[in-house]
């Protein structure tokens, strides 16, 4: 695919070298597959996990049977499908999420050419493929990573819908709007219905808000959302039906769920570490669609389109002010994102602006090179500890990078192959080495490795709650073979004639002091909030912190 793409914006020469960083690129992917998991990725794998075992696809429940009802269940089927087909590994949990988003990309690209001709819809996949987040969400697996594709899946449907006038690609289009609902709720129609309405509204077609066809397309997304509904009612009655609809999404805008954020500012400055090394082209392309609509007085051609800036604008207002926020929010926005800066950056190479090129060309060579100060000076600290084939591949792409200078003629090529072998190269060493490290000292993965070379499913766990920064307790309800309990108890705990204890250092103390003996006691590193130490072997012991796993 990644040929076929390459030929439409760039001649021969570069789109071998294209081709060539994309296959190194499918290799930092693969890598990504077999790393752990933490957050709620884990308890998404938790859940997926239960479902496994107990056959039941509507009524979700963590380990143990806990109810649970914060995400609706696509996720879960999928997941779970891929557990019962290649077993319960990190390569079954994260493969298919992979290959949806693949589908995604492929969507948003077609999706691209009913409106643009193919140097854009083809730069639009480059920089969604060649991009940080992307790399980033594949191994850090959220429900936002699935609705990204079935969101732009269902709007390229519609489209086509709306040009061809083939009610199968209407029914395709809103099933996908059912199947975005029940990955992560009514945030999959909303986003669908503000691109198709900030478009018909700048195009002024009022007409097109009453066809008859919305009306089938709403009984086709009941049909499909249908298993959720009947799982949260079974579940929780009315309580969990209104739950799904209206106050899972409205106490986090609201902050009645929990305040972790308030900065109104918080997406642009995650838009520009998500779009590495694109960011300032994203944002030119915001910029330029902006005006552009400003200019126009908010009213545009009826052979133009806004579904793009419609994806983005009203959503991406209603997250910002929200109170409570994560940077996995706006996974859904990266095409609408990708298709608007490919077009202006397009635009702006075609009209020859040569001062505007010169200066985007030179702050693009300083990301370049930031990128691979970066990795070489990473490398050089713990030139030790990472992996001969990293190296090789690194050398690899730093060979390419180097000859592309000899070898392709165009400047802006050399700049894209350039930019292309600079985050291909971070996300490298991002999988293949930083995420690694950080799980060696991820004490919970580390305590349930040590239990389990020993336990069987009826070994007694008690993890005394602590605060552990960064980490769940679904990491013990995935990993665990023995069946966790959680306790704020410390009586429970020496109370206990066997089995395993996990803790902190506060809560080991306390246990020491009253007297109680153990057969093992292991004092396991944590890894704290603070990330840059890690990076250097001589400073690591500043980013850790100490928990304890004791035997009885």
């Amino acid at each position: 695919m990644q040929n076929k793409l390459a030929k439409f914006i760039v001649p021969k020469p570069t789109a071998i070298y294209l081709v060539l960083i994309a296959i190194f690129l499918l290799i930092v992917y693969f890598i990504g597959f077999f790393n752990p998991i933490r957050g709620d990725a884990v308890r998404y794998a938790a859940v997926a996990q239960e479902m496994l075992h107990n056959n039941n696809f509507l009524e979700l429940q963590n380990r143990g049977g806990i109810p649970y009802m914060q995400k609706p269940p696509l996720l879960f089927w999928i997941i779970s499908t891929s557990y019962r087909l290649f077993g319960i590994t990190h390569f079954a949990y994260k493969m298919p999420i992979f290959l949806i988003a693949l589908v995604g990309i492929l969507s948003m690209y077609k999706n691209a050419r009913l409106n643009y001709d193919q140097r854009i819809a083809a730069l639009a996949s480059v920089f969604m493929t060649f991009s940080f987040g992307m790399i980033f969400y594949q191994n850090d697996i959220h429900t936002d990573s699935v609705i990204m594709a079935t969101i732009i899946i269902s709007i390229y449907q519609i489209n086509l819908y709306l040009k061809n006038h083939r009610f199968i690609h209407l029914i395709i289009g809103f099933i996908f709007i059912g199947l975005s609902m029940l990955t992560k709720g009514p945030i999959g129609l909303a986003i669908p219905v503000f691109a198709f309405g900030v478009d018909i509204l700048l195009k002024r077609h009022w007409k097109s808000i009453f066809k008859l066809e919305w009306i089938a397309g709403l009984i086709i997304i009941g049909i499909v959302i249908s298993p959720a509904i009947i799982g949260v009612y079974r579940q929780f009655g009315m309580e969990g039906v209104e739950f799904y609809f209206v106050s899972n999404h409205t106490s986090r805008i609201t902050g009645s769920l929990r305040v972790n954020n308030t900065d109104y500012l918080f997406y642009l400055h995650t838009l520009l570490w998500e779009f590495i090394p694109w960011s300032l082209l994203i944002l030119y392309g915001l910029y330029k669609e902006m005006s552009s609509i400003v200019v126009s007085r908010f009213k545009i051609r009826s052979q133009d389109e806004a579904l793009n800036i419609g994806g983005i604008i009203i959503f991406l207002l209603i997250i910002s002010i929200s109170k409570f926020k994560g940077p996995n929010y706006i996974i859904p926005l990266f095409p609408f994102f990708a298709v608007i800066a490919a077009k202006w950056v397009i635009q702006l190479y075609d009209s020859h602006s040569k001062k505007i090129i010169r200066w985007f060309s030179a702050l693009h060579y300083l990301i370049v090179y930031l990128l691979w100060a970066i990795v070489l000076i990473v490398v050089y600290l713990n030139r030790h500890e990472i992996s001969s084939y990293i190296l090789v591949i690194l050398l690899i792409l730093f060979c390419t990078l180097i000859s592309s200078f000899y070898i392709l003629k165009h400047k802006s090529h050399r700049l894209l192959i350039n930019l292309c072998a600079g985050i291909t190269a971070l996300g490298l060493l991002f999988n293949g080495f930083f995420v690694p490290l950080t799980f060696e000292y991820h004490s919970m993965l580390q305590a349930c490795k040590i239990i389990n070379e020993t336990a069987t499913k009826d070994t007694k766990f008690v993890m005394l709650e602590t605060e552990v920064p960064g980490f769940s307790d679904d990491t013990f309800n995935f990993y665990l073979t023995p069946q966790p309990k959680f306790s704020s108890n410390i009586d429970e705990v020496l109370s206990m004639k066997s089995g395993w204890v996990f803790t902190d250092a506060k809560d080991f103390k306390s246990i020491q002091e009253s007297g109680k003996m153990f057969s093992q006691i292991k004092k396991i590193p944590h890894l704290k909030k603070s990330l840059l130490p890690i990076l250097h072997p001589d400073t690591r012991d500043q980013a850790l912190k100490y928990n304890y796993l004791l035997k009885i």
